[in-house]
């Protein structure tokens, strides 16, 4: 078998504070090199956008509401694309409830997070994410995050997790919280 890998990444930052990285990365896969049969499906693909904006002062009037921040991401990971090493974290199969499936199909994973920091001590992190796999499995992921802290006598951090999810034969959902 023969393995090839090509990736292209760009950075662009057209604001202070915002950037904008696009990915493309493209694999072969020829899993019998002694054979030239079915060697038109070898080439995947898999696509990466991901917007971020640094935390910026929001201010109405004299009314100082902290900081705020956001991301978003958009990946598409096509059936076909191989990769030599593990591409995702690694806790996204139990984050995103995948980890009975083994059929490869097309994956899209859509992320927005929104950052706030109301005081110095306050730190709120929300997200909102769906993944797709294929026609017949589905996963909507809200998770938070509330980090209460001065960095020298307290800090207090709590996190919860929602993940509902479905696919052709069940439909789940369930809290986790830390």
């Amino acid at each position: 078998e023969l393995k090839q890998l090509g990736n292209v990444s760009l950075e662009l930052k057209p604001f202070e504070d915002f950037s904008l990285n696009i990915e493309y990365a493209g694999s072969m896969w020829d899993q019998n090199k002694f054979s030239a049969a079915d060697d038109g499906n070898n080439y995947g693909y898999a696509t990466n956008i991901y917007i971020q904006m640094n935390p910026k002062e929001i201010e109405i009037g004299d009314l100082n509401l902290g900081k705020v921040a956001l991301s978003y991401k958009d990946r598409f990971v096509q059936s076909k694309f191989t990769s030599p090493d593990r591409f995702n974290e690694a806790e996204y199969s139990r984050n995103y409830n995948i980890s009975s499936i083994t059929e490869q199909v097309d994956e899209k994973l859509r992320e927005l997070t929104v950052r706030l920091f109301p005081i110095d001590e306050l730190k709120v992190l929300s997200s909102f994410s769906f993944l797709r796999r294929g026609d017949n499995f589905k996963t909507d992921r809200y998770n938070n995050t509330l980090q209460l802290s001065d960095q020298k006598a307290y800090s207090f951090l709590y996190n919860i997790d929602f993940i509902s999810n479905k696919n052709i034969n069940l439909k789940s959902s369930w809290f986790r919280q830390s």
